[in-house]
């Protein structure tokens, strides 16, 4: 018995797609295992965007992000006010910025000054106590915050100004 072409068309055309729905049924479980486990992210912070692994993001990334946000939260308006203003001065404007002769310990700029060291954004170059004369540098931390939490730190106040 001589098979009909017509009819082998017809089964190949139901069986194509039956086989197909088969295979990809087959490998679902494995596309979802691979988007799951993406060997890399791409992610954005700020105005920079990243490539990483998931677990570069998780161990090393993450934690200094919530890190950053828990800093910038714990520094009221005036602190962030100063803090972009040491930043900018030494950044952008490229100057040094130096405490003055009537520098004050105790003073609320003393405690300023050390709540933003507390955070690690600033210290008195190259550590030690804030004496009059001493140079403040910002520290890489301070940095990251300036360039990807600066929305964050910039204060109601200053805000208002800009606004007007």
């Amino acid at each position: 018995m001589k098979a009909d072409p017509k009819l082998i068309e017809a089964i190949a055309n139901i069986l194509w797609p039956i086989i197909v729905m088969v295979i990809a049924i087959m490998l679902v479980p494995l596309i979802r295992k691979i988007i799951i486990n993406a060997s890399e992210i791409k992610f954005k912070v700020g105005d920079y965007e990243f490539t990483a692994t998931k677990q570069t993001i998780e161990v090393f990334i993450k934690p200094i992000l919530n890190e950053l946000d828990d800093s910038v939260t714990l520094l009221n308006d005036r602190q962030k006010e100063l803090f972009l203003e040491i930043y900018n001065k030494i950044y952008i404007n490229e100057e040094e910025v130096i405490l003055p002769q009537s520098f004050e310990r105790d003073s609320e700029y003393h405690k300023d000054l050390r709540a933003l060291r507390n955070v690690n954004f600033i210290r008195p170059y190259l550590g030690g106590k804030w004496n009059t004369g001493k140079r403040i540098e910002v520290k890489n931390f301070g940095v990251l915050a300036a360039r990807l939490k600066a929305k964050e730190l910039k204060s109601k106040n200053n805000n208002a100004q800009q606004g007007a």
